[in-house]
């Protein structure tokens, strides 16, 4: 059984942020970045953030586009840019957020069972 959290852990682990209008709220974590890494723009257009759909869908284009004409230095540095990309996930999401007016709010509390099994299996996920 996976030890709690500490209200730490769970700060450094995930976001919340708020819909002022209709109190939605989205959570931003790093299991967001391996999503984003794995569907690429489908992850972003699920979000809702079209130009960085585009973004990903363009450079994914090239990456094939060098694979196909056998051009290996293009491959290498689109894959580079690709994957900085989704590492910059989180940051994308969380500007993304802010632009639309968004709160960020406190993490939910820690005693919740159900949130420390999440929390718990996908800290293991990203630390293995």
């Amino acid at each position: 059984m996976a030890k709690p959290l500490t209200d730490k852990e769970v700060n450094e682990q995930y976001e919340r942020y708020e819909n002022p209008q209709n109190g939605y709220e989205e959570i931003v974590s790093g299991l967001d970045v391996f999503l984003a890494l794995i569907l690429g723009p489908i992850f972003f257009l699920s979000k809702n953030i079209w130009n960085w759909a585009l973004i990903i869908s363009a450079i994914q284009s090239l990456i094939l586009f060098f694979v196909a004409t056998n051009i290996f230095e293009g491959v290498v540095i689109m894959s580079i840019v690709y994957l900085t990309l989704t590492v910059m996930t989180k940051s994308i999401l969380r500007i993304h957020y802010k632009r639309m007016g968004w709160n960020q709010k406190l993490p939910l509390p820690t005693e919740s069972k159900a949130i420390n099994l999440f929390l718990a299996v996908t800290k293991n996920m990203t630390n293995s």
